[in-house]
């Protein structure tokens, strides 16, 4: 049976120098997860998070609006280096984003099956 600490929060900080030291894993009781859930201490971690979260939505966006801006015809604005031809069916990978790409395949798909029927 497993002893209620009367001090979960002094429990919760010698367990986490301990697996910092050792570079063993945190195992955790249900009063220390009740210390980490506190106002005080979840705010700073859900704002860690927070942050990560727009950091990979920056670098994601910042892949998805990768393209080469290559003049092209006789105009002279730069538009988008041209893609593969409306009757390919290749989708290039690094055109779009994984999703993006998901969803134009699976579109490719379903016109190549509409022609054979």
């Amino acid at each position: 049976m497993i002893q209620q600490s009367v001090q979960p929060a002094a429990e919760l900080a010698s367990k986490l120098r301990n697996a910092a030291r050792t570079g063993k894993r945190l195992h955790l009781e249900p009063p220390h997860v009740a210390v980490l859930m506190q106002e005080a201490v979840y705010g700073p971690i859900s704002a860690l998070e927070a942050e990560e979260i727009r950091r990979e939505c920056r670098v994601a966006t910042v892949n998805d609006n990768d393209t080469s801006s290559e003049t092209s015809g006789s105009g002279s604005a730069p538009i988008a280096a041209p893609g593969t031809s409306a009757g390919s069916n290749v989708v290039p990978i690094g055109a779009a984003s994984r999703g993006a790409s998901l969803l134009l395949r699976e579109e490719a798909a379903l016109m190549r099956r509409r022609k054979k029927h």
